[in-house]
């Protein structure tokens, strides 16, 4: 076999696209940016990033590059750099640039301070502010009657026939309804008598003492009008020097009146009287 036809036999096939040859010679040729060369027995390319020559394009707001160098300029509290073919960023954490209001000042501050005042106290956990309010109450001005005092601390007592009383954080207070230890005196006669009739019904009562009634309904013995001096009724609406306002419905004086004169009165608990109110069609 001679040495043409042993080149044969070995010989290399070369593909391009849809076309291929086997022999021949094989010339690489410019095109598109891209230059061959040929280094001993070592094939060359290298390729030209010009326009047009499907170089990367770059676009920032309203511009855009394809060539060229990229420079991205420090501002706005962003730094840029470069660690081998890494772009690298970072941002400031100041905060010179922050504007912060408070009341009818503003300022622009690179620090915020929180300050203790008006028994509200502040911390920091880590990135979170926290805020106490002090539960003293020493600062807190109380008034009763006449008297003015700072105090931490305020005491109901009880008395006149009211008890106060604590329920958790509810302050309670209730009003004794017995009333029977109220001494009305008349003339040379004194007693104990009840000014409210709740308690004695609440007991199952009938007929009890009273000092004074409404005349919707009563009974009233004849002689009662024959010892009792002239006018019955009168209306009394009146101010006494020493005393106040005084103030009597024709009822209620009729009564005072009687008393005086040794009279006296009982309701009977188990009688219900009606009072009409024409104004409203509504009775009580």
């Amino acid at each position: 076999m001679g040495m043409e036809d042993l080149f044969q036999t070995n010989a290399v096939a070369a593909a391009a696209g849809t076309q291929t040859a086997t022999s021949g010679t094989v010339i690489f040729s410019n095109s598109n940016n891209i230059t061959f060369g040929l280094d001993g027995q070592t094939l060359t390319a290298s390729f030209a990033g010009g326009p047009g020559g499907g170089g990367v394009a770059i676009s920032a707001g309203t511009e855009s590059a394809t060539s060229g160098t990229v420079v991205f300029s420090n501002s706005n509290g962003v730094t840029f750099g470069m660690s081998d073919s890494t772009v690298t960023a970072s941002i400031a954490t100041s905060l010179t640039n922050i504007r912060v209001s408070a009341g009818t000042t503003s300022n622009l501050l690179s620090a915020i301070t929180f300050a203790n005042g008006s028994n509200v106290s502040f911390g920091l956990n880590a990135s979170t502010i926290t805020a106490s309010v002090a539960s003293s109450l020493t600062n807190v001005n109380v008034s009763a009657g006449t008297t003015s005092n700072n105090l931490s601390a305020i005491t109901f007592a009880n008395g006149n026939n009211v008890s106060f009383g604590l329920d958790g954080s509810t302050l309670t207070g209730s009003v004794a309804t017995s009333l029977t230890n109220v001494n009305v005196s008349a003339g040379t006669t004194s007693n104990n008598l009840p000014r409210d009739i709740h308690s004695h019904m609440q007991r199952g009562e009938n007929v009890i003492e009273v000092n004074g009634i409404a005349m919707g309904c009563a009974l009233w013995k004849m002689d009662l009008f024959r010892k009792m001096p002239q006018p019955w009724f009168v209306s009394v609406a009146d101010v006494v020097p020493g005393k106040g306002a005084i103030g009597f419905t024709q009822d209620l004086y009729f009564c005072k009146h009687a008393r005086q004169c040794g009279k006296r009165f009982g309701v009977d608990l188990r009688v219900k009287v009606g009072h009409l109110d024409k104004a409203s069609g509504i009775v009580y």
